[in-house]
């Protein structure tokens, strides 16, 4: 499934796409928003709301259904 047709299956914002889409490499919160322009803080914040769109309770469970088996 391409990444719009994931987002909006589970109602999340572009911007908590761009968050999900940043944790494939393994970046940090610090790592992320300095890639998108935000803080840290804003990264945190984002992937607590993402996690419970998902309800995924780690970065690996969440990638896992993003990038998990079809």
């Amino acid at each position: 499934m391409d990444d719009e047709a994931w987002r909006k299956k589970f109602g999340l914002t572009p911007r908590e796409l761009e968050m999900v889409c940043a944790l494939a490499p393994g970046y940090t919160h610090r790592e992320i928003g300095k890639q998108i322009g935000v803080s840290q803080y804003a990264v945190k914040s984002h992937l607590f709301h993402i996690f419970g769109k998902l309800g995924a309770s780690s970065r690996v469970q969440l990638l896992g259904l993003r990038y998990g088996p079809k």
